[in-house]
C-alpha cells in the first residue's frame, strides 16, 4: 500500500515550497447529557410566540393521548379554555388572523421537532372554529373538511399501530449499536456516533423521487419511516430519519429548511440537520459547536441512460445506479456548506413565519492547520471523505484567500507534488511538480471553491 506526501508550493517569480507537517490539534469532542423532552427545550418550539405554544401545546396533547393515530379524531383547543380563550376565537371569528397565524407556526414547529409522528401530514391539520347553543366558541384540531390527516398510504390506526413497532425496532436497534461503539484510541464517543449514524442511515436508503420509487411508497418517502423502513426517501426522509436517532442518543440536533444549487442548475428545496457538539479549544476550555449534516448529498446516484423506459420489462428505478455513499458532508461548516446551500429560516411551510438557525462553526469538524505562511494556507483533516472501499484525507488550500482560478487571472499558479513510499524498501519516491488546476484531474478529486481548493488523496489518515 502506497502513502502519499503532499508538498504544495506557490509559484510566482520562482517556486516558493513548504514542507507539510501535521500539526496534532486537541479537538476532542463530548457527548451531552440526554436532552430534557418537555416543550421547553424543543428548537422550533422556543421560538414561536405564546399563542402558537399553546396551539403546538394542544397538537402536543394529541399526539401523547394517541388521538394522531387515529387520522380522523378531532381535539377541541378551547376546551376550558386550555389552549385558546373565548376571547381569542370571538376576535377570530371577527377576521383577526392571530390564531391562523399562530396555527401556520405551530404546526411547522411540532413536525419539525416531533420527526417521529410520522404518520401525519401536517398540512392536513385544519383548525375549524364553531359555536355552540350556549355560544361558546369551539376550535378544533382535525381533518376539516378532508377525509383524514393521514400521510398517503397510510389508512388506519392499526396499520400505524403495526407500522410504528417497525419503524421503533429500526431506530432503537441504530440507537443500541451507536451506544455501544468501541471508538479508537484519540476519536471522540459523540462525533463517532453521529458518523456512525450518519453513514447507516445512507448506506441502507435509495434516493427516490414519486416517479421511481417502488409503487406504493409513494407518500411515505418525505418521512422518516419511508427512510428507515421503505428504504426509500428524498431529501426529508433522510433528515428526519437523522434527528430522530441522534435525539435517542441524547446528541441536539435540528432540522434546516433551504435550498441547494449545484453548478450549471437551478436551486430547489432541500432539507438537512445541523447538530450541536461539546468541543475542547486550544485553550481546553469547552464551548458548543453547530455543524452541518447533509446525508442526502452524501448518498449520490447515477442514471444509467441507455435502458429504455418505455420497455415493458422497465421498473421505477431500474436506471439508478448507487453505491457511491461518503461523508463529504457530514460535520462540516460554513466553508463547505455556503458553496451550494443555502438556509431559509423564513419558511413557507409555517406560513411564513421566521425560524433564526444557529450560527454554524466556520471549518469542517477535525481541520488542522497544517502551514500559513506569506498567504499560503493549507488546512487537513484526517477523518474526510470516506466511503465503505476507502478513507481519504481531506485538504483546503489557498494563496491570498483565493484557490486555483482566481489566482491563475492573478498569474499565480498553485503547485502541488508528491512523494510515493515502498515500504518494503523503505524508499521515497519523488514525484514531478503539476500544476493543481482541478480540470486536469479526475472529476471530484480536487475542486475549486474560489477562496480555496478542495483536495481528497486516499490513505493521507497514514501520512
Amino acid at each position: 500500500m502506497k502513502l502519499k506526501k503532499l508538498i504544495v508550493g506557490m509559484l510566482l517569480i520562482a517556486i516558493f515550497i513548504t514542507q507539510i507537517n501535521i500539526i496534532p490539534f486537541n479537538n476532542s469532542a463530548y457527548a451531552q447529557e440526554a436532552q430534557n423532552t418537555t416543550n421547553d427545550q424543543k428548537f422550533h418550539y422556543q421560538q414561536l410566540d405564546s399563542t402558537a405554544k399553546k396551539i403546538y401545546d394542544g397538537i402536543c396533547e394529541m399526539y401523547e393521548q394517541g388521538i394522531l393515530k387515529t387520522g380522523t379524531e378531532s381535539f377541541d383547543l378551547a376546551k376550558d379554555d386550555k389552549y385558546v380563550t373565548q376571547e381569542q376565537l370571538e376576535n377570530y371569528m371577527k377576521g383577526n388572523n392571530e390564531l391562523k397565524v399562530a396555527m401556520n407556526a405551530a404546526r411547522y414547529a411540532f413536525y419539525a421537532d416531533y420527526p417521529e409522528v410520522f404518520y401525519i401530514q401536517i398540512q392536513k391539520l385544519n383548525l375549524r372554529v364553531t359555536k355552540d347553543a350556549q355560544n361558546r366558541y369551539h376550535a378544533n384540531i382535525g381533518s376539516g373538511s378532508l377525509k383524514d390527516y393521514y400521510v398517503d398510504g397510510f389508512t388506519s390506526e392499526e396499520q400505524v399501530e403495526e407500522e410504528l413497532v417497525a419503524f421503533n425496532d429500526v431506530v432503537n436497534q441504530i440507537a443500541e449499536e451507536a451506544k455501544n461503539l468501541n471508538v479508537e484510541e484519540g476519536k471522540e464517543l459523540v462525533t463517532e456516533q453521529i458518523k456512525y449514524v450518519h453513514n447507516k442511515i445512507i448506506r441502507n436508503t435509495s434516493y427516490r423521487l414519486e416517479s421511481d420509487c417502488t409503487e406504493g411508497n409513494e407518500g411515505f418517502i418525505s418521512t422518516p419511516y419511508g427512510a428507515l423502513v421503505k428504504k426509500q426517501a428524498v431529501c426529508e426522509g433522510y433528515a428526519r430519519s437523522l434527528k430522530i436517532v441522534l435525539d435517542k442518543l441524547g446528541i441536539n440536533n435540528i432540522l434546516v429548511q433551504g435550498t441547494h444549487q449545484s453548478d450549471g442548475a437551478a436551486a430547489v428545496p432541500h432539507m438537512w440537520n445541523y447538530v450541536e457538539i461539546e468541543k475542547q479549544t486550544p485553550t481546553r476550555a469547552i464551548q458548543k459547536v453547530w455543524y452541518a449534516i447533509d446525508a442526502t448529498l452524501d448518498d449520490p446516484f447515477l442514471r444509467d441512460t441507455t435502458l429504455d423506459p418505455t420497455h415493458p420489462d422497465f421498473k421505477p428505478g431500474d436506471d439508478i445506479q448507487e453505491g457511491f455513499e461518503n461523508t463529504r458532508y457530514c460535520l462540516v461548516g460554513t466553508e463547505t456548506m455556503n458553496k451550494e446551500h443555502v438556509a431559509i429560516e423564513t419558511v413557507e411551510a409555517a406560513g411564513n413565519y421566521v425560524f433564526r438557525y444557529p450560527e454554524l462553526n466556520v471549518e469542517d469538524y477535525g481541520i488542522d492547520n497544517v502551514t500559513n505562511v506569506n498567504g499560503l494556507l493549507v488546512k487537513y483533516k484526517q477523518d474526510g471523505t470516506e466511503t465503505e472501499e476507502y478513507k481519504a484525507g481531506d485538504f483546503y488550500i489557498s494563496y491570498n484567500e483565493k484557490g486555483y482560478a482566481e489566482n491563475a487571472q492573478d498569474e499565480k499558479y498553485i503547485l502541488m507534488k508528491y512523494h510515493e513510499y515502498k515500504p518494503g524498501d523503505d524508499k521515497w519516491i519523488e514525484g514531478n511538480w503539476g500544476y493543481m488546476n482541478p480540470e486536469l484531474y479526475a472529476p471530484g478529486a480536487f475542486n475549486d471553491n474560489g477562496n480555496h481548493i478542495y483536495i481528497y488523496l486516499f490513505q493521507t489518515q497514514n501520512m
